[in-house]
């Protein structure tokens, strides 16, 4: 085969994922740089080892093993492939897709800033945040949809941390809730004023700068440990 029409072909592996696969994995190594290098390792071509090939450089770059058909041809697209995850890079880092085992993830920057399908007990949930700021996302029991328009309005589950995030005219007025130990619940008004049930925290209370209560218990045994007044914060 000649020099040109391994390049071809190679070119085309990047452009088009599984062509050729099989007779790409078994070409003779070669080093040819900057225009084709083929190398096999961990066993050699065809015996269950890593066939890797570039060519242009680091333009378009191929590898073959047990883990799958990774490819790319740089500065435009990218396809890795580890085991049970896959990647793929459009104009990074414009658009990316990954897919594992337990989730699938998108993004399209900077109109989708994330999207994520995850397979839970029972069925599947998904989320997604989209520009300006819409967070929105559902799941496979009853209440798990969501929808929220920051600082407009709205609700979220599961998101940065947080088990149920409510607001309204945010920083006007917010309501999170976590279930962690105990189910823990706490307002805030204007960033300033607030109070929290359930939890550790149960009973604390707040109007900045002048006043806060602050009290902490034993996540385990309940006994009070911290007991603090606060005036003319800070």
């Amino acid at each position: 085969m000649r020099v040109g029409a391994r390049i071809v072909l190679v070119a085309a592996i990047g452009l088009v994922p599984g062509l050729g696969c099989a007779s790409l994995a078994v070409l003779p190594e070669m080093d040819w740089n900057p225009l084709l290098r083929v190398e096999h390792l961990a066993g050699g071509a065809g015996a269950g080892g890593t066939t890797e090939i570039e060519a242009f450089g680091p333009l378009v770059d191929v590898r073959i093993g047990p883990e799958g058909v990774s490819h790319a041809l740089r500065p435009i697209y990218q396809s890795l492939t580890d085991g049970t995850t896959r990647v793929t890079d459009v104009i990074p880092p414009l658009v990316r897709f990954s897919d594992r085992e337990e989730s699938t993830i998108f993004k399209l920057w900077p109109l989708v800033w994330s999207g994520e399908r995850k397979r839970v007990e029972g069925g599947t949930q998904w989320q997604t945040m989209v520009f300006p700021l819409i967070f929105t996302g559902n799941g496979p029991a009853e209440g798990d949809g969501y929808f929220a328009f920051f600082p407009i309005a709205g609700r979220t589950h599961r998101l940065f941390g947080i088990d149920t995030w409510d607001f309204f005219l945010w920083p006007l007025f917010m309501r999170t809730h976590m279930d962690v130990t105990e189910p823990s619940t706490s307002w805030t008004v204007l960033l300033l004023g607030g109070w929290t049930t359930g939890g550790p925290r149960d009973g604390s209370w707040r109007f900045l700068p002048f006043y806060r209560h602050r009290l902490v218990r034993n996540p385990t045994t309940g006994a009070l440990r911290t007991d603090q007044h606060t005036v003319l914060w800070p």
